[in-house]
């Protein structure tokens, strides 16, 4: 049994070393073509879907990374803002088109998005 486990190890650390699988994820100022959703500005899409449920003085803070399918994982909030925010924040990103994922050096790569955004 020990040999099948290392046997599967083995195959495993082999098949992700000659595809060059990078799991890794990077941030915005890391790639060299930055994910986006399909035809459209995110920050002018987010500001005419969000429906804000209270009056922000500082601009929203989120993340959320865009995994190498184009979908959008991990989104959060900063700063003081009440859960009904986030929640809101969350729904018109899920609801944005399709990302086109990021890129370094050509490769597709997970990227974590920040944006500071004034609502």
């Amino acid at each position: 049994m020990r040999n099948l486990i290392f046997i599967l190890f083995l195959f495993t650390s082999i098949a992700n070393a000659q595809t060059g699988a990078d799991n890794r994820t990077y941030s915005l100022k890391e790639v060299t073509e930055a994910p986006a959703p399909d035809k459209v500005n995110f920050i002018e899409y987010f500001k005419q879907n969000f429906h804000a449920t209270e009056k922000l003085a500082l601009p929203l803070q989120i993340s959320f990374v865009v995994e190498k399918g184009g979908v959008v994982r991990d989104i959060k909030t900063f700063g003081d803002v009440k859960p009904e925010t986030t929640k809101e924040v969350v729904r018109v990103i899920k609801a944005s088109p399709k990302w086109k994922p990021g890129k370094k050096d050509g490769k597709i790569v997970r990227v974590l998005y920040t944006a500071s955004i004034k609502i």
